[in-house]
């Protein structure tokens, strides 16, 4: 049995998966485009007239875009005041700067998300909760991600410029992590079935997931037609496997195409 993909814009595809009446906590995980898809769905919550506040658990680079503000808090009722911030433009909350590297922002403890959640009205929290080094695949040691409890939507991002290339670090965060896990050897070309291997993993990216968060996987750089033909494999195989998986969602944050595998559940409904 196959999944059927539906090709439509960003919106259509995106805002149904983001879609809640309440509060709400994304998180963000992997490699390949986190913070470009971070930034894309928190513009497109925001246009449709939702209160987006982006933060991270992890690391991230400072944001440098013109219409985005970054606010520091030092504890959950700072986060709170923050998500009541009115000024236009994006705002990201972090705890402060990095001291190691002024480029970089330090993330906020998760359980603030939680308690915050509760408190903040028709918010959005979308929040990057994990890093990869610039890669677009990685292996997980035991402290990572960094999921909020209270999370309803957990993102894995996988970058589909990474098949071909061979198992190793130069493409491949924490490669003999990956390798390990995956059973492949450090320098195998990257296949499909690597990545459905990893991406299926309760060490991999499905790792310290919350029990009632529901899990949209993102195959970021399709584009072209054998990464698409790559990633309906990829799809196919996660979707047959974990019926408890939202939907596989492929294409290209910049170019702004998409493709929508849902759960065979969903397609009965």
């Amino acid at each position: 049995m196959k999944a059927t993909g539906l090709r439509l814009g960003g919106q259509q595809i995106w805002l149904p998966l983001l879609a809640g009446d309440t509060a709400q906590i994304i998180a963000i995980i992997g490699g390949g485009g986190k913070s470009s898809l971070l930034y894309y769905l928190a513009r497109m919550i925001r246009k449709s007239g939702r209160k987006v506040i982006i933060s991270l658990t992890t690391k991230m680079f400072h944001p440098d875009e013109a219409d985005h503000q970054v606010l520091f808090a030092n504890s959950t009722d700072s986060l709170l005041q923050a998500a009541r911030n009115d000024g236009p433009g994006l705002i990201t909350v972090a705890a402060g700067i990095d001291p190691a590297d002024s480029r970089k922002l330090i993330g906020l403890p998760p359980e603030w998300f939680s308690e915050a959640v509760q408190s903040a009205s028709d918010v959005v929290f979308l929040i990057e909760a994990d890093g990869s080094a610039g890669r677009s695949l990685k292996g997980y040691l035991p402290h990572e991600p960094v999921i909020p409890s209270a999370t309803s939507l957990v993102i894995p991002v996988v970058g589909m410029d990474v098949l071909g290339k061979p198992l190793v670090e130069d493409f491949v965060h924490r490669a003999t992590v990956a390798a390990g896990l995956s059973r492949w050897p450090i320098g195998a070309a990257i296949v499909p079935d690597l990545i459905v291997t990893l991406l299926l993993s309760p060490a991999g990216y499905r790792k310290d997931c919350p029990p009632g968060a529901k899990t949209v996987f993102f195959l970021n750089k399709t584009e072209s037609a054998d990464r698409y033909l790559a990633a309906e494999t990829i799809a196919a195989a996660v979707l047959a496997a974990d019926s408890s998986v939202q939907g596989v969602v492929a294409g290209s944050v910049f170019a702004d195409q998409f493709t929508f595998w849902p759960s065979f559940t969903n397609e009965r409904e």
